[in-house]
């Protein structure tokens, strides 16, 4: 099989993740350390907005069947419209990461 190389969106999104994960390891243990025998209230917490987001997923793949995002928005929304969207939110979620690594 020939080797490919990742997409420029399949980086962004590999860097995305890379500074999630970071930031949950280094934050997770300082909750912990500081919420000592109340941590559990912060599962309890986090489980709602957990279910709604998954909710969500499931509601949006529905509706793709077997296209990408960017494919989904294009043929909704036309073209211009649909790369303002995948713009805003690459923007978006770019310098959130950003300032919450910083």
């Amino acid at each position: 099989m020939k080797p490919t190389q990742p997409s420029f969106l399949q980086a962004m999104m590999l860097m995305m993740l890379s500074v999630g994960l970071i930031s949950h390891v280094l934050i997770i243990p300082a909750l912990l350390s500081s919420a000592k025998r109340d941590a559990w209230i912060s599962v309890l917490l986090s489980a709602g907005p957990y279910l709604l987001f998954t909710l969500m997923l499931a509601y949006v793949s529905r509706f793709l069947q077997h296209q990408t995002l960017h494919e989904w928005l294009t043929s909704h929304l036309g073209k211009p419209l649909g790369m303002l969207f995948r713009v805003g939110n690459s923007l978006f979620f770019s310098v959130r990461d950003l300032l919450h690594s910083a």
